[in-house]
């Protein structure tokens, strides 16, 4: 089974966390799929929990977000308990790709061209469940997705409102007239001027830029 995943950008900050002796993993094979399918995962990046930063978004190359998600989703935290995404994917027999890529527009790359593109659908890793965010990455960037299932980080836990913002550099999920969901803001990650937020768990277009 071939799986690439995707994943949302971002620098989570939690009040506070609870630590487990016991965690519930994070699930990354969706139970209403057969074994012959292919589709997306999507998680938030929480480095409060695991200890992995993001401090700032002011470098131009998408290349260095898509390897911070990449590094999350091969890290875990073996302090809590928690595997890493990749060793629960290879644990759960899935074949070919463990590719992670940022919902994030550059200055040179918007979003909607550093994502996979197949019409595949999109889960989050809910550890009671994975559910099903959006029928394809098209809908994820330019239709609103279910958003109350768009904010598991990457433990499979769901995000409390904090107020917490997302770097996206991306315009609104669904666009105003003329608007171009999935391309580069004027402020795109990168921009020494400051960069695009969404915020977890507004609703409607906010989820990727909150105005």
């Amino acid at each position: 089974m071939k799986r690439t995943a995707i994943s949302c950008l971002g620098l989570i900050m939690m009040l506070s966390s609870i630590a487990k002796a016991t965690p519930t993993q994070p699930i990354v094979v969706p139970f209403a799929l057969n074994t012959t399918c292919t589709y997306y995962l999507t998680f938030i990046t929480n480095e409060t929990t695991g200890n992995q930063f993001l401090t700032t978004a002011t470098n131009p190359s998408i290349a260095y977000y898509n390897g911070f998600v990449t590094m999350v989703a091969s890290s875990g935290d073996p302090s809590l308990g928690y595997a890493s995404l990749n060793s629960l994917l290879t644990a759960a027999g899935v074949t070919g790709s463990q590719q992670w890529y940022a919902l994030g527009s550059t200055p040179t790359t918007n979003a909607v061209s550093n994502i996979p593109s197949a019409p595949w659908p999109v889960y989050n890793v809910d550890n009671s469940g994975p559910n099903e965010v959006a029928a394809t990455p098209a809908d994820w960037l330019c239709v609103n997705p279910l958003l109350s299932l768009n904010d598991y980080d990457q433990f499979g836990n769901r995000l409390p409102y904090t107020n917490d913002f997302i770097w996206t550099g991306t315009q609104n999920a669904v666009p105003l007239p003329g608007g171009k969901c999935g391309q580069a803001t004027t402020y795109p990650l990168g921009s020494s001027g400051g960069q695009t937020t969404g915020s977890t768990p507004f609703y409607s277009s906010q989820w990727i830029n909150i105005g």
